[in-house]
């Protein structure tokens, strides 16, 4: 996955460049992509809770609409691609709409907008981040990601802020979910931490997928749960998925054995 910083001068001047690309390319925005970032306090460098983040299209039009997180983190999308701004309104900020950009069709973008108590700054857009999917597999997770509905989620930012030694180290930090087997090599496994019915109370063991493709396993050799740092290498995790239950899971992941929870696996290459 490719990325891209631009900020300062070539930030304005692309921005404006951008502005003034033809109508013939408004056939494009019938395909779309996503815009994803952090609303920030220009005089504190702290994220901005519960801003109100709009896409807005040539004319002024709503593509699309989010609220940040307490982390002053949004995510909007799926959107038309095609020129866009972003307009910021949070109670004790000044209202913020930032210079025209471009969405391509099936991008993520990441950026970062600055806000400020009191004035507008000039030129508030910074984009942080340019992120093309490599496959549609790829594009599945990023939008369910983005929507951030039923499912927890990791991305390769937040995995590598996070560091782990291992992937099933990114597991410990959800609820529910139970590690086995504390050797320093490949042995961890994991499960869902409620009983399987009809199973003496015994775990409940989950689905694991890995690029869409589920993994096969052996519920009398492996009872407790599926292994799971053989399946990837940490360098080429892309992103985790983890449903801890039926009810949420997508439908590319629903088997008979779901009911005890699913964890898909998505490496860089994406399938």
């Amino acid at each position: 996955m490719g990325t891209r910083t631009r900020t300062g001068a070539a930030l304005v001047a692309l921005a404006i460049l951008f502005l003034g690309i033809p109508g013939g390319l408004e056939g494009q925005t019938g395909r779309q992509g996503s815009i994803r970032g952090q609303v920030v306090d220009e005089t504190t460098g702290s994220g901005v809770s519960l801003a109100d983040v709009r896409i807005l299209d040539e004319r002024g039009r709503t593509l699309g609409r989010g609220l940040t997180n307490q982390e002053g983190w949004f995510a909007v999308g799926p959107v038309a691609a095609g020129p866009f701004r972003i307009r910021v309104d949070r109670l004790g900020f000044a209202q913020v709409t930032t210079p025209g950009w471009y969405l391509e069709p099936g991008e993520i973008l990441t950026v970062s907008v600055r806000v400020h108590p009191e004035v507008i700054l000039l030129a508030p857009l910074e984009v942080v981040a340019r992120a093309r999917s490599q496959s549609p597999v790829i594009s599945g997770f990023y939008a369910r990601a983005d929507r951030g509905i039923g499912g927890i989620f990791f991305q390769r930012e937040q995995i590598e802020a996070l560091a782990p030694a291992r992937v099933s180290d990114l597991l410990t930090m959800v609820p529910g979910v139970r590690l086995s087997g504390t050797g320093t090599g490949l042995s961890r496994t994991i499960s869902m931490g409620r009983a399987l019915p009809g199973a003496g109370g015994g775990a409940c063991p989950v689905e694991i997928f890995v690029d869409g493709v589920r993994t096969s396993r052996s519920r009398t050799s492996d009872p407790d749960g599926i292994p799971i740092d053989d399946l990837v290498n940490l360098s080429d995790l892309e992103g985790l998925e983890i449903y801890r239950g039926l009810a949420g899971v997508p439908a590319e992941f629903f088997t008979p054995d779901a009911r005890c929870g699913v964890i898909a696996i998505w490496t860089r290459r994406g399938g």
